[in-house]
């Protein structure tokens, strides 16, 4: 703390640490001041409400407090490239913030650009000073995304304004997941690899301010029968390394679990025969069948796998037309729906790469409007937008008109289709003892359908496979009507309750949760449609773990959705890490929107987890 401020290039970061509770805590942090500057450090804190050094940073520090710093550090940084571009997300933008105050500050005329993509407005922070600077240098630009209204940035925004040419430099500092998509952009529009630099951020360091060591390669899941299950990276779907092994895995456990030992072999031997001579073979019924369950056993963010082995499926891989799956669709609703006591299905379609555009059979458009504000669900105006172009329309919109199902045959244009409203069941929403909750008129659908995820069974993925469960009440309750980026019902709420609203420890949101959540339950209860509160899906879960270990099979969980929204620490999962999360096959994984590179954000396949 003691030492002088040293110039340093733009770009670079401190290590910034901090007694907190009795131990040292370190962060690293991009300087957003000019490169020149040698008063002071400055560096910009994004305050994590749940963080442990950011809110003591923010909120706690005093002349007491003990605090050490570092040099500046670092080899991401800006020398003498020209032109620039560079790619920001969130927070992310800090460095090009410490660049373009450097260029302004020598009046370096090289041309520079930022593309920075936010959620909210709010989240703009150094927008007027990127006003003033661009004013008095042009050669320096900006261009703000507010991906809450407009969406994340999409490959054609890179292809139509950010062309390579010879020398030029895109940086790129956010979160992995927008970066992996920006550089796929980029790659698709010819730019060279070597002319993308990626900064991460940095967040989890050692008291040395090194970054701790990544887990080391585990060894691989073995269960009984010398079973060895394929294993994936993400949770987002990849390219198939290798049919054969992937066909030899699955068939020995699908085989051996069953008590078929004596059939494996046989078996083996001829989808080898057909792996050699056409690269891939085709799954009889029974195997389509055991592995679609055992997909469903093994997803990690599903709390619903107690109910695994009551799947049924339904093998549509003869089907060939866009009305032929139309109408296996329409079954599928009307068996899933059963009248209220909704029942697992899955409907598994020819695995040539055809796709359903919906992430669920049924979703509520969310129209833009002029204003810039969203009628209907926030959540879904990307798919509008897609179903627009299309060429649906509506008459007079409302908050909740039921988007057309869009399917795509391979190397065909997508096509349309409206449900039948008579095959949705719907439910009003109104609760046991607030009259005026009826006036909101709020209603959701029974069937949770998911009908974009990728089936991913010994090495053929089947693209078009879609699935229902039923609904924990916490997804309808406290993500689609409560989450800020969806309907965000809970200050409506909470005003018609009465309850102030002015400061967080009132607690006006946690009380205005639980009202819509009891509103849903007994909706649904009423209408006799199938649904469970958390609690009891909980329990059910634990069950399930404990006879998966019973078997001699691990459990593996992803936490952040297995925890439910509201009230987790009261479930018995709140203190399980289970197995850990490892990433099974058979699984089921996301795939890409059909008309966006970029990996959709999804939950739970089957109770819909983080929906």
């Amino acid at each position: 703390m003691n030492a002088d401020v040293v110039t340093f290039k733009p770009g670079q970061h401190i290590l910034v640490q901090g007694r907190v509770n009795g131990r040292w805590v370190t962060r690293a942090y991009t300087l957003t001041s000019a490169a020149d500057e040698t008063e002071f450090y400055e560096i910009t804190v994004k305050r994590e409400e749940l963080g442990v050094f950011s809110p003591w940073l923010c909120d706690r520090t005093n002349a007491d407090s003990l605090l050490r710093i570092s040099e500046p550090r670092g080899e991401y940084y800006l020398e003498n490239e020209t032109p620039v571009i560079f790619f920001a997300g969130g927070i992310g933008v800090t460095p090009a913030i410490s660049m373009m105050r450097t260029l302004a500050q020598r009046k370096d005329q090289r041309p520079f650009h930022l593309d920075w993509s936010a959620h909210s407005p709010e989240s703009f922070i150094f927008q007027s000073e990127l006003t003033q600077i661009t004013a008095e240098h042009p050669h320096i630009t900006f261009n703000l995304r507010d991906t809450g209204k407009y969406g994340r940035i999409k490959a054609e925004d890179i292809q139509n304004n950010y062309h390579w040419t010879p020398n030029a430099i895109a940086f790129m500092c956010g979160n992995q997941g927008y970066m992996d998509a920006v550089r796929g952009y980029l790659q698709q529009a010819e730019w060279d690899e070597t002319a993308i630099r990626e900064e991460s951020f940095i967040s989890t360091l050692d008291d040395q301010g090194n970054a701790k060591k990544t887990t080391p390669l585990l060894p691989a899941i073995q269960i009984p029968s010398g079973i060895c299950p394929i294993e994936h990276d993400s949770f987002d779907v990849g390219l198939i390394s290798s049919v054969k092994d992937e066909a030899f895995a699955f068939l020995k456990q699908c085989y051996i679990e069953r008590g078929l030992s004596t059939v494996f072999l046989p078996r083996w031997e001829e989808v080898q025969a057909s792996i050699d001579e056409t690269g891939t073979y085709e799954q009889t019924f029974d195997e389509l069948a055991y592995g679609a369950k055992i997909a469903w056993r093994n997803s990690n963010r599903c709390l619903g796998r107690n109910f695994w082995q009551t799947l049924n499926v339904r093998d549509l891989r003869h089907l060939e037309t866009e009305s032929e799956m139309f109408q296996a669709i329409l079954e599928h609703i009307k068996l899933g729906t059963n009248n209220g006591d909704l029942r697992a299905n899955i409907s598994i379609f020819k695995p040539d790469g055809r796709k359903i555009w919906n992430d669920q059979y049924f979703r509520y458009a969310g129209y833009r409007q002029p204003d810039g504000t969203i009628l209907g669900d926030p959540g879904n105006v990307e798919l509008t937008d897609q179903a627009l172009k299309l060429g649906w329309t509506r008459g007079a919109r409302t908050r909740f008109d039921y988007l057309p199902l869009i399917i795509q045959l391979p190397n065909k244009d997508p096509h349309w289709i409206e449900i039948p409203p008579k095959l949705i069941m719907e439910v009003p929403l109104f609760h046991p003892r607030y009259q005026w909750f009826e006036e909101l008129e709020l209603k959701w659908y029974g069937l949770p359908a998911v009908s974009n995820m990728v089936l991913d069974l010994g090495g053929i993925q089947y693209t078009a496979a879609p699935f229902n469960g039923f609904y924990m009440s916490t997804e309808i309750g406290a993500r689609n009507f409560s989450d800020t980026y969806r309907y965000n019902m809970l200050p409506t709420i909470a005003k018609r309750i009465g309850l102030d609203c002015s400061q967080n420890m009132t607690l006006w949101k946690d009380l205005a949760l639980i009202e819509l959540n009891i509103a849903v339950l007994h909706s649904y209860k009423q209408r006799g449609v199938r649904i469970v509160d958390h609690h009891t899906l909980t329990d059910s879960f634990m069950s399930f773990a404990e006879n998966e270990h019973r078997c001699g099979r691990p459990v593996q969980a992803d936490r952040e959705y297995i925890l439910p929204p509201i009230s987790a620490s009261t479930t018995p999962v709140f203190t399980n890490n289970f197995d850990g999360n490892r990433k099974l096959k058979p699984n089921y994984f996301y795939q890409s929107d059909p008309w966006d590179t970029a990996i959709i954000n999804s939950g739970c396949p089957f109770s819909y987890a983080h929906n």
